[in-house]
């Protein structure tokens, strides 16, 4: 993936954001969030990838867009980049949420699931995001979860 350039950092990998959960009651309780703001170039399918470096639990998360238009979409998924399930590289495990449509204004929403998904430490949870128009977009996407213990 090429990267783009704002505020003078790059965004390969998108700039991170991360935080102790503000639900953290105890030194012990071990959610979190971790999100990446990225730039969508104009008329455009790109695909951000965020390693998982422990097993956890995915609850969900929460995405804010900037700039979005109509036929804007997302999906979320989580990948096999390099090959550690043995399926192929690039093997999408699982899509949570696939061509989802995305409003043409800006806009700020939390996705939570009713159970927690149990992720393998070495997989990629991604995010697509497919700009239809010939405008840029600026994501924010950060992702809920717990450690495993």
């Amino acid at each position: 993936m090429s990267g783009t350039v704002i505020g003078g950092q790059r965004t390969d990998k998108g700039l991170p954001l991360v935080a102790t959960s503000p639900y953290s009651y105890s030194e012990t309780d071990r959610s979190r969030f971790h999100g990446e703001l990225y730039a969508v170039p104009a008329s455009s399918t790109v695909g951000f990838d965020l390693l998982v470096t422990e097993e956890i639990r995915l609850y969900g998360g929460h995405y804010w867009v900037q700039g979005s238009s109509v036929g804007d979409t997302m999906s979320f998924q989580v990948v096999d980049i390099d090959n550690i399930l043995g399926f192929g590289p690039e093997t999408v495990v699982h899509e949570y949420i696939t061509d989802m449509p995305v409003p043409p204004w800006d806009h700020e929403k939390d996705l939570e699931s009713p159970t927690a998904a149990l992720i393998p430490g070495g997989l990629y949870l991604r995010v697509v995001y497919v700009n239809a128009t010939s405008d840029p977009v600026t994501l924010g996407v950060t992702y809920k979860w717990f450690l495993q213990q």
